[in-house]
């Protein structure tokens, strides 16, 4: 084993050559580059579980429905979402933006983010966003009011334009 960055990496085979079958039941976590997610399932043979199966048809189910929907996605990154942004516009009438990546969007839209999280070179992902959802007619939506580093709540629109701050809780 050894670390990289914050993650464990799984370089002995010794920890999965013991094991006949690895079954991921993590459907939230597989995008992400963990070894218990991504090492084991390149080690040995591995198999979506059963809730997981259930969740890509719930979602299969969702998307080929007729109904209107809308979509509630948070988070802080925009480009571990970017393909599922741009597929949620083509099937949801709305689309809620909260979390750290809310404030990729605010600086998009030259709102003041100041020191708050963000994920530099957003700005052609959250473009291309802007743009299927204007052509599919999907509203994105963004917080209306935020809470400072300094506790002060404060409504978008009442933002300093030049300060320094951070949005706690979006």
């Amino acid at each position: 084993r050894s670390l990289v960055g914050s993650e464990m990496c799984i370089r002995d085979r010794s920890i999965t050559d013991k094991l006949d079958l690895y079954v991921n039941e993590a459907f939230s976590a597989s995008h992400r580059f963990h070894s218990s997610v991504n090492q084991m399932a390149k080690n040995i043979l591995s198999a979506p579980g059963f809730n997981f199966e259930r969740e890509i048809l719930a979602i299969d189910n969702i998307k080929k429905s007729p109904k209107k929907k809308l979509a509630i996605i948070g988070g802080s990154k925009v480009s571990t979402k970017i393909n599922t942004l741009l597929s949620l516009t083509s099937s949801c009438s709305d689309i809620f933006i909260g979390g750290a990546m809310a404030n990729n969007f605010f600086k998009y839209n030259s709102i003041n983010v100041s020191n708050s999280l963000i994920e530099e070179g957003t700005e052609s992902m959250i473009e291309m966003i802007y743009n299927s959802a204007k052509s599919t007619n999907c509203k994105i939506h963004l917080p209306s009011d935020v809470i400072l580093d300094s506790n002060e709540n404060k409504l978008i629109d009442e933002l300093p334009t030049s300060s320094d701050l951070s949005l706690i809780h979006i």
